[in-house]
């Protein structure tokens, strides 16, 4: 490849001069040319200005053929009705009662007695305040106001069985079996499904030396609760005594 470039300097060189050359000839005759022609008579200068194409005119849209349909009126947002004062009482009622149950769930029954006497100053009817205050006493050993609370609560909700159950209760903690033997029983007739009002009231009839009674009631806890030991301690040891 070295041994060649000499030569093809020499022939690139060789060309570009006879073609030099030719341009060079051909540029004067041209130009010799050019010479001979006349110019235009005309002086006046031309707009050598293209003028730009003109822009496609835009499609106008068809308006949309008008129709029968009515647009509906937007309808007024709705008034909220204005809260009763039984409603206002009611939700002041309630945050003591929350407490009241917090309380109580705790062990701690005065703390809950006191919150829920305040529930009781707004709506001193309310059946659950009544109830749970009851409870409250029944802790603390006060049967008596226990019984007069549940006594309020019957009177406001005397389908409430637990009521009579509860009642029942504090009776038979003050020695008035007769008087618990009547709540078990009134539980059951609004309630026939309430297994602990059969489970209280066997236990008195057990104690009143009534056998039989007791095991029926036993009996029938087993039906509703199964897994109620309780009452099949109780009732074996009446059969095997």
């Amino acid at each position: 490849m070295d041994r060649c470039q000499p030569w093809a300097i020499r022939a690139s060189k060789q060309m570009g001069a006879s073609v030099g050359a030719s341009v060079l000839g051909f540029a004067l005759f041209t130009g010799s040319a050019m010479a001979a022609t006349p110019k235009p008579t005309d002086t006046t200068p031309k707009d050598t200005t293209t003028t730009p194409a003109a822009a496609p005119e835009k499609a106008t849209p068809k308006s949309k053929p008008a129709t029968n349909k009515t647009v509906p009126a937007k309808k007024a947002p709705a008034k909220e009705k204005a809260e009763t004062p039984e409603a206002k009482i009611a939700k002041q009622a309630a945050i003591p009662f929350r407490k009241g149950v917090n309380f109580y769930n705790k062990g701690n029954y005065t703390g809950a007695i006191t919150a829920l006497t305040e529930s009781l100053k707004l709506t001193p009817d309310n059946p659950s305040f009544l109830y749970y205050r009851a409870l409250s006493y029944a802790a603390k050993k006060d049967n008596a106001s226990a019984i007069t609370d549940l006594t309020a609560a019957i009177a406001a909700n005397p389908k409430w069985a637990e009521l009579y159950i509860q009642r029942g209760l504090a009776k038979a903690a003050t020695g008035d079996k007769s008087g618990a033997k009547e709540d078990y029983t009134q539980a059951i007739a609004t309630n026939p499904k309430a297994s602990m009002a059969y489970l209280y009231r066997g236990s008195l009839l057990s104690e009143a030396s009534d056998p039989t009674g007791a095991i029926a009631d036993y009996t029938q806890v087993i039906k509703l609760n199964p897994k109620q030991a309780l009452a099949y301690n109780y009732r074996a040891t009446l059969i095997w005594p």
